[in-house]
Formats: C-alpha cells, structure tokens, sequence
C-alpha cells in the first residue's frame, strides 16, 4: 500500500501519467527527487525517501531490479493495469 500511496502522490504533484511513474527505472530516483526539491515537494519528497529506504528493499527481497517501484514477490516493475486494480482497492478501503 506505502508503494501505491508513493506511485500515486507522485502522479498527483508531477502531473506525469501511470506509465512515466511506471517506467522510471531505480537509477533515476535522484533525478525524480531533484525536480521535486524545485518544485517544493516536501510530502511526495517523504513518500519517496521512505519508499527507497524501506519498502523497496523489502519488496525486491534482495534482487537487483531495475525498476524503480518493485513489483510483487521482488518483480522488476509493475504495469499500469495492476496499478489500476490497486488503487481501486484503495480507495474503497
């Protein structure tokens, strides 16, 4: 759920559609985290920061992936469909 939240919060204040979100790869994080510093994203910077250091480690369970958000079970990446299915989950929860 912290990946959904962090995937969503940085659509929602980059106004980037699911699949750029999607496809930034894990070597672009840097780069994502400096636009938000001039933007003056200080929640997505949070969300994201948290996500780097805790989530995605436990979710890639030590497997180098590429993507920048980890699917399930440490899988390079999630698509734009079951990001759709999460996030309806979401907000019915």
């Amino acid at each position: 759920a912290e990946r959904d939240r962090t995937i969503i919060q940085l659509m929602k204040v980059s106004g980037w559609g699911a699949a750029r979100v999607l496809g930034l790869g894990y070597d672009e994080w840097r780069l994502v985290l400096s636009l938000g510093n001039a933007l003056n994203w200080r929640e997505t910077r949070a969300y994201l920061l948290r996500y780097i250091r805790v989530i995605r480690p436990a979710l890639a369970g030590g497997r180098a992936c590429q993507a920048l958000f980890v699917g399930t079970a440490g899988r390079d990446g999630i698509g734009v469909d079951a990001l759709s299915y999460r996030v309806k989950i979401l907000l019915l929860s």
